[in-house]
């Protein structure tokens, strides 16, 4: 994670400004070569080690992770009992749509991935010093991009203290109402300056993006990563998550990639505000459907998913509680 995040931070701050992209992206290499000549030292891991039934050296593994004076018994015997419990219990497909509380709790993790995505996070930061030179600001487009840059960076710590301490959905419903308003009031800058002289707002655009990508970075960022964790139960999680985080890249590209062909057709400012009505969709979704998660175990979790429906998951028993069958 300390590689990833060093290297978005220095694309962030030197693409296209204090080095030209060729060697950006020769530099951007090193970091993943580093990563890759470290991380090959590493073990197996001791759970898929004792999948694959190779158990001394899943103690081996564990060993290394844990060090040597470790108890490893208690911790290999609850591994073993997980991966008979996963075996025993795989998800299919069909099990998303089988019970209510797993496919509420899918609709509501693709809901999130769509509205961050659709939301034009990607296109407005690789877009950046584009979309300065088009406001007549007195800062250089450059200097704009690398303040935009280290908001992000800023953000994203103060976003990991925040999420502890507040719950998820206000932060999700904050953060898209803001993103909302911040695109609302781009989309309406751009339209009005194609045939007014906007000069002393030309800072407008600037504080808009910084705002945006703070209400970004604390809540519509963030977020929907961990509630795939809190929303699903062990059986499921495997799959639903996949289909989540799919859906994600898929409508990353899709934005990234017709952001231009948007701005063409429909011009700036409309494109900002079709983002800003999503956006806007969005609060409206977390509003109505996403429930409070922190603080809760997954069965607390279950329940407010399927709170809003008929109970048309029957309870099952095992190891004598009854829980439900998802």
């Amino acid at each position: 994670m300390c590689f990833i995040n060093a290297r978005h931070v220095y694309v962030e701050i030197s693409g296209g400004t204090i080095v030209d992209f060729k060697f950006l992206a020769l530099t951007s290499a090193i970091l993943p070569v580093v990563f890759v000549s470290s991380f090959s030292f590493m073990p197996e891991t001791p759970v898929y080690l004792y999948t694959k039934g190779r158990v001394q050296e899943a103690r081996n593994s564990l060993a290394y992770f844990r060090g040597r004076t470790y108890s490893l018994d208690d911790e290999l015997a609850k591994i073993a009992e997980d991966i008979g419990e996963a075996a025993s219990n795989k998800a299919k497909l069909s099990d998303l749509i089988s019970c209510k509380a797993t496919m509420n709790g899918l609709i509501i993790s693709l809901g999130l991935m769509a509205f961050q995505q659709l939301s034009g996070i990607n296109s407005v930061l690789f877009y950046a010093g584009n979309i300065f030179a088009e406001t007549g600001s007195s800062m250089s487009p450059e200097a704009s991009a690398v303040l935009v840059g280290t908001v992000l960076v800023i953000a994203t710590l103060l976003s990991t203290v925040l999420i502890d301490r507040t719950g998820r959905k206000i932060l999700l419903f904050v953060s898209a109402l803001v993103m909302c308003v911040c695109l609302v009031t781009l989309g309406v800058y751009f339209h009005l300056e194609q045939t007014r002289d906007l000069a002393y707002l030309s800072i407008l655009p600037l504080v808009c993006l910084a705002v945006f990508i703070v209400a970004f970075s604390i809540g519509l960022g963030p977020i929907p990563w961990i509630m795939l964790g809190e929303i699903f139960t062990p059986k499921s999680k495997g799959i639903a998550s996949s289909i989540s985080a799919a859906s994600n890249w898929i409508l990353a590209f899709t934005v990234t990639n017709q952001f231009q062909n948007m701005k063409d057709h429909f011009g700036i400012g409309v494109t900002f505000l079709i983002f800003g009505c999503i956006s806007g969709i969005g609060t409206i979704f977390v509003g109505l459907l996403v429930p409070e998660t922190r603080g809760k175990d997954i069965d607390q979790v279950q329940n407010l998913l399927l709170s809003n429906t008929p109970l048309n998951c029957k309870p099952c028993r095992r190891n004598g509680h009854e829980e439900i069958n998802c």
